[in-house]
């Protein structure tokens, strides 16, 4: 107990520090308003969030975006969320991880079709990777197209026959 109190204050204070030695470094502020998040400061990571994103020098500002709708779904607001990942498709259309994130999200919602929706646009803008590929087989299964959750299915474990989600697919298939 005392080792992990410890632990997050000396993250905390060289998070600060690098802060202050950096503080117009995007890098230095997403990876705080992660450890901020982490610790369920949820206002101060929101604040650094938006600074690496509206931060002119920092090149990935897509990436603080899809982070801070991360760190708001585990607050949970999801809105905000949703909003954020938004955003992050307004700064970088088709972007993989703002995709990922409200597919999954609408699926979440009970809204397959949106879910759909996402991962097909994902899907036809980038290579898939496994876990979008499952939530591409769980969200035909659940609108009721076997013949596409097959094909999601096959294309799963001709790509990745090891992963965790081809596994996933066989125990359930």
């Amino acid at each position: 107990m005392y080792q992990r109190g410890f632990e997050e204050r000396l993250a905390d204070a060289a998070f600060r520090n690098a802060i202050r030695i950096a503080p117009n470094d995007g890098d230095v502020q997403n990876s705080y308003a992660v450890y901020l998040c982490g610790q369920d400061k949820f206002r101060q990571a929101e604040d650094y969030f938006r600074k690496a994103a509206r931060n002119p020098l920092y090149s990935t500002p897509a990436t603080a975006l899809v982070n801070a709708g991360v760190c708001m779904r585990s607050k949970p607001d999801m809105s905000a969320a949703e909003q954020y990942f938004r955003s992050a498709l307004e700064v970088r259309q088709n972007y993989p991880d703002a995709l990922l994130q409200l597919a999954v999200m609408k699926y979440e919602q009970d809204n397959a079709l949106g879910a759909r929706a996402f991962v097909e646009r994902l899907l036809s803008s980038s290579k898939p990777s496994p876990d979008a590929l499952l939530l591409a087989w769980r969200i035909e299964q659940k609108l009721g197209d076997e013949r596409a959750a097959a094909d999601y299915a096959d294309e799963l474990q001709s790509r990745y026959p090891d992963s965790r989600q081809a596994r996933a697919v066989r125990e359930r298939g």
